[in-house]
């Protein structure tokens, strides 16, 4: 029996201790953009491992790859070696999405509210398909053009009505081992995960003003949660709902 957000929320008090799920009963979806390839390849150490590290979760079967052909297209003048990463993971542990005109325009409002700026139109297009494909996070090793942009692209997002997009570097996202003297014992990452799996699968078959009432009879206690649960989840007048989709 799984446990409900509820117990979750019961495990949080004070003096418990959490512990997450021994195995999750789902596989993330992460979409990898050119820099990730690369990365394996990198003559920085803690890239290549970190980079490395997140292709043994694909090739492993612990997450899936989702990729596009934008990325082959990226690749074509890259390394035998960086080509050959792609090339490795079993087709039951990939996915392609296409390239349509609804991510072409994602990719354009990112340029035209200044999210990205004008020369970075190619990674405004992957994280247009990564958005629109709903992965649970985009890997990418450009902190500056990328992740330290992800609060102005999902504004963005959130204006038109498209969910979140994670975007973080690989180290945070791989499964593996990590022999660094900094790993932690628990992974709070990863719980985390668990947690937003498990809340799609109870959601996923409801429609939207379920939903809505399946998130209001959840609604915190705590008057300081409370006021940034308000924040998250307007009233229902003030947007179009987000397109419900797979973590």
């Amino acid at each position: 029996m799984r446990n409900t957000p509820e117990s979750e929320s019961e495990s949080l008090s004070a003096g418990s201790t959490v512990s997450a799920p021994e195995e999750p009963f789902w596989k993330p979806r992460i979409y990898a953009d050119p820099s990730v390839f690369r990365g394996c390849e990198d003559e920085v150490e803690i890239r290549r491992k970190a980079s490395r590290r997140l292709f043994e979760d694909f090739r492993a079967g612990r997450a899936t790859l989702v990729t596009s052909p934008r990325i082959t297209s990226a690749l074509k003048t890259a390394p035998e070696a960086v080509r050959a990463w792609l090339r490795d993971v079993p087709e039951e542990n990939l996915e392609i999405v296409a390239v349509s005109c609804d991510e072409e325009r994602l990719a354009d409002a990112y340029l035209a509210a200044e999210a990205l700026a004008p020369e970075q139109r190619d990674d405004a297009l992957h994280v247009a398909v990564a958005t629109i494909a709903g992965v649970l996070v985009l890997a990418t090793w450009k902190q500056e053009g990328l992740k330290y942009r992800r609060r102005a692209i999902n504004e963005v997002n959130e204006r038109l009505g498209y969910p979140e997009t994670d975007i973080q570097d690989p180290a945070l996202v791989a499964e593996g081992d990590d022999d660094s003297p900094n790993a932690k014992e628990w992974d709070c990452v990863k719980w985390v995960r668990q947690v937003r799996a498990q809340h799609y699968a109870e959601t996923k078959d409801m429609s939207w003003p379920e939903y809505r009432k399946w998130l209001d009879a959840r609604r915190p206690t705590d008057p300081r949660l409370a006021a940034l649960w308000d924040r998250k989840v307007p009233p229902e007048s003030t947007r179009p709902p987000a397109p419900r989709s797979d973590p």
